[in-house]
């Protein structure tokens, strides 16, 4: 199906399905999953995503676009059967919200609320505390499409089945993440890189190639930092590869999609609890103690020194438990 943006409002085939994403890599990961039931329903879907180029190549059965601009946003509701708002209470989430209590389809917009919020309202979905993300949403979507059923083999459909975790002692590592704070030290997972090549296993890392540089300086070699044209490539790789270690980022979520068993390295264990990798085997680390939010001089302990309560020994420890857990 051919979409696209113009000035006046938004051309779309009928009988169609509109997904806000919120901004990360991980949530069109997530999000894809209505896209899929909607393709396997005969609608045609289409996911609004900032990163929506950078995003296509991972998924070729349906389309991504930018996000409209607010003065469009009224086309939506006049072009789509169905529109999902994954609700990040922000700008888009606030006016797709103020849109559907005052426009006469306004019930075709249901938005999904990883957690309370007041702009809930009945018929939207609500997701389960305590339950990850991607477990709610297959959950709580079913019955939007009650003529179709998802699989998770659906996420995998465009890689070779037959080249899946080949490489069974290869270790995707990803050591970064949108957020500083979120991640665990590079001396940490340099380390952590040694012990596993002592013990047979083949790492390497997975950076941005505005990183790669600083990775180099690190001592990592080159071959330890393949270059990735886009992010297919990088879902060609981590689906030969066998497992995946990570700070909490897009790319785990990545590798969870492909049923590569993961490690997600956090430092909030309410908030991984919800977000983590879970369309397949995931174990996580996140500080042992529960730390104070000291303020005083500008630096929150929990956030900025949590990673000197995860210890490269404790991820290692992890990470065998979930070689032995998986088949």
């Amino acid at each position: 199906m051919k979409s696209g943006l113009i000035e006046s409002g938004l051309k779309y085939m009928k009988h169609s399905v509109a997904i806000f994403s919120a901004d990360g890599i991980g949530d069109a990961i997530l999000l894809q999953v209505i896209a899929l039931l909607a393709k396997k329903q005969s609608s045609d879907a289409i996911l609004f995503h900032p990163q929506h180029a950078a995003l296509q190549s991972l998924f070729p059965d349906f389309n991504l676009e930018q996000v409209p601009s607010k003065n469009i946003l009224n086309n939506c509701l006049e072009t789509f059967d169905q529109i999902f708002v994954q609700n990040d209470h922000g700008n888009i989430a606030f006016a797709m919200d103020k849109l559907r209590r005052n426009h006469p389809n306004g019930d075709k917009v249901i938005f999904i609320h990883p957690k309370d919020s007041k702009l809930e309202r009945e018929g939207d979905i609500a997701f389960s505390k305590n339950i990850p993300f991607a477990t709610n949403l297959i959950n709580k979507i079913a019955p939007f499409f009650p003529n179709t059923h998802f699989s998770k083999t659906m996420l995998r459909q465009n890689f070779k089945t037959s080249n899946h975790r080949q490489h069974l002692k290869n270790v995707a590592i990803h050591p970064t993440s949108q957020d500083k704070a979120r991640n665990w030290p590079p001396i940490k997972f340099i380390q952590l890189k040694h012990i596993l090549e002592s013990r047979g296993f083949h790492p390497y890392f997975i950076v941005h190639k505005d990183e790669r540089k600083t990775w180099l300086n690190f001592g990592l070699k080159e071959s330890e930092l393949p270059l990735f044209p886009d992010l297919k490539c990088v879902g060609d790789k981590l689906h030969q590869t066998g497992y995946f270690i990570g700070n909490d980022s897009g790319i785990g979520h990545l590798a969870s999609m492909l049923a590569v068993p993961s490690l997600t390295i956090s430092n909030n264990k309410k908030r991984v609890v919800m977000w983590r990798p879970d369309f397949c085997k995931n174990r996580i680390i996140t500080p042992s103690l529960l730390l104070p939010n000291f303020k005083g001089i500008g630096l929150p302990l929990r956030q900025w020194g949590w990673h000197y309560f995860v210890s490269v020994a404790q991820v290692e420890r992890i990470f065998n438990q979930l070689v032995e857990d998986t088949p």
